[in-house]
């Protein structure tokens, strides 16, 4: 039976060691999925010791991760703060020897004992349930809305936005979220740590700011990821005009979770 110990890190625990374990295993490719790991934990604000556990061989190899990602979230009118669980990771070698079960099992009571609220987590193995062992509930996977698009009059602009507009897109982000349950309090370390996170993916992820074609006044955002869009701010009165504004960039789809 092989033997391996699960641990919350300590101050001693290696930045680099655990981006080129993550970058290895979630690649495809380890040279191109390096630098996206490597802002993923760097930039990162809640990146700190107590948010990682480990799991290493009897020969001290880093065999699997799970890594605690601090948030504050609304729920109606009280903000919770939550732990959500990513990065969660076993070496191929490993698996099916009952690792993951353990990291799940001390990261929970890593983040009960510290006074968190509520643990989430984005699997990608929501369809099969498998998170449903670790009392886990209401899972479900991203949903893809195609896009419908007609000829309109330009009404509605979406241009690449500058980094001196990010408290504009805060603004915005809070007027379309700021009073929905379930949504994340954006503090600007996170604003930060998402503008790195886009910066990284190479112009496969970028921040449009939308305007009115007749004064070029903001009025919303979005968040585009190669072909579709994972992230929408605009006021209800321009739904109509949002499709054609998306498939002029090339957009054929909507991600929302």
């Amino acid at each position: 039976m092989k033997s391996y110990t699960v641990r919350v890190a300590d101050a001693r625990q290696s930045l680099d060691e655990i981006i080129e374990f993550l970058a290895r295993i979630f690649g495809p490719s380890y040279h191109e999925a390096l630098p996206i790991q490597d802002t993923l934990v760097r930039a990162e604000p809640t990146t700190k010791p107590e948010n990682f556990v480990t799991a290493r061989s009897s020969d001290g190899t880093l065999i699997g991760l799970v890594r605690i990602v601090e948030r504050d979230i609304r729920v109606r009118r009280t903000v919770l703060h939550c732990g959500g669980l990513s990065s969660i990771s076993v070496h191929p070698e490993w698996r099916r020897c009952g690792v993951n079960r353990d990291m799940m099992r001390v990261a929970g009571a890593s983040m009960t004992a510290r006074g968190m609220h509520l643990a989430y987590l984005h699997g990608r193995r929501a369809l099969d349930g498998y998170y449903t062992q670790f009392g886990y509930s209401c899972m479900n996977r991203y949903l893809d809305l195609e896009v419908p698009s007609l000829p309109d009059a330009n009404a509605l602009c979406l241009d690449p936005w500058h980094p001196a507009e990010a408290k504009r897109i805060d603004r915005l982000y809070k007027q379309c979220y700021g009073a929905l349950s379930g949504s994340i309090v954006r503090t600007e370390g996170i604003w930060d740590f998402l503008i790195a996170r886009n910066a990284s993916l190479k112009g496969a992820c970028s921040i449009l700011l939308g305007s009115r074609a007749q004064d070029k006044r903001p009025i919303g955002y979005i968040v585009r990821s190669g072909d579709r869009v994972t992230e929408v701010a605009v006021p209800e009165r321009v739904f109509p005009n949002l499709a054609a504004a998306l498939n002029r960039l090339g957009v054929r789809k909507i991600s929302i979770h």
